[in-house]
């Protein structure tokens, strides 16, 4: 499948000339927050329903939609959902945000970190993140190492109720399409995850900065277990992050808690190497 792309000068301009542009951003809302395009309405990956999209539309149906991430394979993956479901006007804007910006083109942000040096950031998010690690209720056998959040033991299987089939209409995924059958062309990272975790949280940035490293040589798929209950549910997820591996059909690796972008690298390389 070949998938229309624009350079984001030439975007800027079209918006510039008064054309009318439909422009959807699918990164998370932590990216989003952080900074997005003028112009750009939110639509995350992880909750992307083209139907719904192209009902809301305001222009002309036949009109192409243009998609931004922070690297091209979330948006790759984004325009690729729309093509299943019938619309194939999708122009993909080349290297994402980041592109976008290095450009010097307008963005817009919800909050502004503060301007601190690497040594203070790294001692608040220490400071931050331990005391938030005792207050939630999750484990807190190492910050930086195995510490997990439980999200109800007592009430997963102890194995998956239906880990080959598809998953219940309301769920928004399809776990045997969008994991299963998908990792038979590229590894799937499949990340189960939520907002109120804290090592959640310290994850987010080192799977989203090996999926930019490794663009189309990785597939992610991050699944909210409050938002996905019966598919975290039907996989036997009792901790988060729980990250696990797909290949060719079949899981080949899964970590619970933190672990820094080049363990994960490395754990991938050695998960696949053989399969």
């Amino acid at each position: 499948m070949t998938i229309s792309s624009i350079t984001p000068a030439e975007l800027s301009a079209r918006i510039t000339r008064g054309e009318r542009v439909d422009l959807i951003d699918v990164r998370t809302t932590r990216e989003w927050n952080a900074g997005h395009a003028v112009g750009a309405r939110h639509v995350p990956l992880d909750h992307l329903d083209p139907a719904d999209v192209l009902a809301k539309r305001s222009g002309l149906p036949d009109e192409p939609i243009y998609v931004i991430s922070a690297s091209d394979g979330r948006s790759a993956t984004a325009c690729e959902a729309f093509h299943r479901a019938g619309f194939m006007h999708m122009v993909n804007v080349e290297g994402g945000t980041r592109a976008w910006e290095g450009a010097g083109l307008p963005m817009k942000r919800h909050f502004q970190p503060p301007a601190l040096g690497l040594v203070k950031q790294v001692a608040i998010l220490a400071v931050v993140g331990a005391v938030v690690l005792f207050l939630m209720p999750c484990s807190p056998i190492s910050l930086w190492g195995s510490a997990y959040c439980p999200i109800g033991l007592s009430t997963r299987p102890a194995h998956p109720a239906n880990p080959g089939g598809p998953d219940t209409p309301t769920s928004g995924y399809d776990f045997h399409r969008d994991v299963i059958v998908a990792s038979a062309s590229v590894p799937v990272l499949v990340d189960f995850h939520a907002d109120w975790c804290p090592p959640c949280t310290l994850l987010d940035p080192e799977i989203a900065a090996l999926e930019q490293e490794r663009g189309d040589r990785l597939r992610v798929v991050r699944i909210d277990v409050d938002q996905h209950g019966p598919i975290a549910q039907a996989q036997g997820v009792s901790g988060i992050p729980d990250v696990r591996l797909w290949r060719n059909g079949k899981e080949v690796g899964r970590f619970v808690g933190f672990r820094k972008r080049t363990d994960i690298a490395a754990w991938i390389d050695q998960a696949t190497a053989t399969r």
